[in-house]
């Protein structure tokens, strides 16, 4: 199975410049806790990722308002990735390897797709239960 089979298309995008408060209203309308943050929309080249853990760290430890922080100066970096033509076990090695809730998958250069525990729950159960068990461990 390849990761373009497994992943969530078309993610929604922050930019390093925008706002902190525009990532998270952008969180809240998707539903999701993690958002990529690209050099330029038209690109679509990811630099990092901004998730909501990020977030309420960095404001707690700035004391800071959600609008007066941009993406880029909260965002995960480097972003992690795979090609969409890669197996599905590239993928899952490097999550668990690296202990990633998530994984970016790229086509030449270019953001097309997440991978997400949820995702690989769908498709390899056995698998997320070992990418869950050794994030755990590091907690």
């Amino acid at each position: 199975m390849k990761c373009a089979d497994v992943m969530s298309t078309n993610p929604e995008t922050c930019l390093p410049s925008e706002s902190v408060l525009a990532a998270l209203h952008l969180m809240r309308r998707v539903n999701v806790g993690a958002v990529p943050v690209v050099a330029s929309r038209e690109t679509m080249r990811a630099v990092g990722m901004v998730t909501d853990r990020d977030i309420a760290l960095e404001l707690g430890e700035r004391d800071a308002r959600p609008s007066d922080l941009r993406c880029g100066d909260v965002m995960s970096t480097p972003s992690v990735a795979v090609q969409a033509s890669a197996d599905l076990d590239e993928a899952t090695i490097e999550m668990r390897e690296r202990q990633l809730r998530r994984i970016l998958v790229e086509d030449h250069g270019r953001l097309v797709g997440i991978i997400s525990q949820a995702d690989l729950a769908h498709h390899r159960p056995q698998d997320a239960a070992k990418v869950v068990e050794d994030i755990s461990k590091a907690a």
